[in-house]
Parts: C-alpha cells; sequence; structure tokens
C-alpha cells in the first residue's frame, strides 16, 4: 500500500478498458484508493492488480454488468454504504452510429438501460452521502453525439447525461458537490 494518505475512494464504472481505465489509472496516480466495476472479468482482474503494483493504492474490482439489476444494485449498495467515497466516475456507457431506422431496437435498449438507467441509479445513491458530507465529485462520461447529435443522427442517450449534468448542478449549487461532464470525441477512422 501507498503511504500518502488517501484522497478518499473513486468507483469508476466500465474501467476495465479505455477510458474507463484511464481515469482509473490517473486517479491512482493523484492519490484515490479504487472501484473499479467493469463486465469483463479478465481486463477487470488485470486493471486491478497492474494499478495496484504501480500505485499502492487499495484498488477493490466489482465484477457487474450495469444492465442486469442485480449487478446495478451491488453497485448502488457500495455507493450508498461506503462512507471513504469521494467521487465517481460514471463511464459505462456504449454509442450507436446506426440510423434510427436501421437499428435494433433491443440493443438500443441496452444502450437506454447503460447509458441513462445505471447513471442516474448510481447518480442518487452516491449523491446523498457527498451532499450530507458537504462535498464530493461525479464525472459523468458522455461523448460529443450528446451536444451535437445530429452529426451522426444519434446521441439521444448522451443528450440525456448532457442534461442529467445540468440538473445535478442546478440542484446542487448550495453544497460543494462538484458535477462534471466529460465528452470524448470519437476516434478517427484508421486508413485499413
Amino acid at each position: 500500500m501507498s503511504n500518502s494518505p488517501s484522497k478518499g475512494t473513486a468507483p469508476v464504472t466500465g474501467a476495465s478498458r479505455g477510458i474507463g481505465a484511464g481515469y482509473a489509472d490517473l486517479l491512482a496516480k493523484r492519490g484515490y484508493d479504487l472501484i473499479l466495476v467493469a463486465r469483463s472479468d479478465g481486463p477487470l482482474k488485470a486493471l486491478t492488480a497492474s494499478l495496484a503494483r504501480a500505485s499502492g493504492r487499495h484498488i477493490t474490482p466489482i465484477l457487474a454488468d450495469l444492465n442486469d439489476k442485480a449487478g446495478l444494485a451491488k453497485v448502488e449498495t457500495e455507493l450508498k454504504n461506503d462512507p471513504s467515497i469521494t467521487m465517481l466516475v460514471n463511464n459505462a456507457g456504449t454509442g450507436s452510429v446506426a440510423p434510427m431506422l436501421d437499428a435494433n431496437i433491443e440493443k438500443m435498449e441496452q444502450m437506454i438501460a447503460r447509458n441513462i438507467t445505471a447513471l442516474t441509479r448510481l447518480t442518487y445513491a452516491a449523491a446523498p452521502a457527498f451532499v450530507g458530507r458537504g462535498t464530493g465529485t461525479i464525472i459523468n462520461i458522455g461523448s460529443v453525439l450528446g451536444i451535437s447529435p445530429e452529426r451522426l443522427g444519434v446521441g439521444d442517450s448522451f443528450n440525456t447525461v448532457v442534461g442529467h449534468e445540468s440538473r445535478i448542478s442546478d440542484k446542487q449549487s448550495p453544497t460543494r458537490l462538484a458535477p462534471s461532464f466529460a465528452a470524448p470525441l470519437p476516434a478517427p477512422d484508421t486508413p485499413a
């Protein structure tokens, strides 16, 4: 374990790869203990071991699919019951570039459940404790499509993430709750 004091614990959803793994690495380097939430067991275990070794921080993995009610409930319970949590990174999410009439409705429902329902439930699980302590940070990762959905004709669920962020800011302004929204640009196409 690191000898430096912890800045608190930061759960990161969608943590096993990509942006989530990047946030986890950065937060561990900045002195946060982590709760890594992912649905892919192998990458989750590998990242947990790698970050614990490199940072000396306490890293807890939670294997959970946020589209599964039991998995989502497991993470919600952790957020409600762990007083060391000072930050939540809502990163788990998916997108679609299919035109609406070509989109698979079941896949769209899964996307909405992950991008909107899980994000909202986890925010509601964490926010009361943050407000009660007078401090806390919630980072919601969305997409540039939430700001400019007309670019690809999709983005409604990411647009909801942007709106959710505004509601947190408006309702919690007298507290020290710090909501943030990040909208990474889509990766450019790579030549074959």
